[in-house]
């Protein structure tokens, strides 16, 4: 049968939380672009049990999800840091804005009060760029419809954010 060229993509969810250098073994080179099959520099492995040659078809997207305060990251391994690109994601309020004008209209105010929370976390010494709360936190919620802005506002600092900063602050004093 004729060779696929339609994409493939591996999504590792949080990829710095295991040891990645043994994840991937050998196939840590395989998976730079000038290393795949078909490209000038082509390297394969040897397969452990069935001897069989491999190497990654140029058509395998690998997407690796981190979270930038998490402290595992700190021990990411350099030799993947260059092999992947790499591409902050922050929060998104417009697309919050958006998303919550389609689900309950009286709820947008809640992009606008993230945005100023992220605001401060974001001026915050103990905090910073890194520590600012993402849209995703509003983006689903399970309430009913017929609470107002304040009551959604405050169940989700009580269910979301607040734990969430306190967990960050923990053993700073603050």
């Amino acid at each position: 049968s004729a060779p696929t060229h339609e994409p493939y993509v591996l999504i590792i969810d949080e990829i710095n939380r295991g040891n990645v250098s043994r994840i991937f073994g050998e196939l840590i080179t395989l998976i730079e672009p000038s290393k795949r099959a078909g490209a000038d520099e082509a390297l394969e492995a040897i397969l452990p049990y069935s001897k069989k040659p491999f190497s990654v078809p140029a058509n395998v997207y690998l997407i690796g999800t981190m979270n930038t305060i998490d402290r595992s990251v700190e021990s990411f391994d350099f030799a993947l840091r260059r092999r992947f690109r790499w591409e902050e994601v922050t929060p998104d309020t417009g697309l919050l804005r958006y998303h919550l004008n389609q689900f309950c209209k009286t709820w947008v105010p809640l992009a606008d009060n993230l945005e100023r929370l992220n605001t401060q976390i974001a001026k915050e010494p103990l905090l910073g760029h890194d520590y600012q709360i993402g849209h995703a936190y509003l983006m689903n919620l399970k309430y009913a419809t017929s609470l107002t802005v304040a009551e959604v506002r405050e169940r989700v600092w009580d269910d979301c954010i607040r734990p969430l900063l306190q967990e960050y602050l923990r053993g700073t004093g603050k």
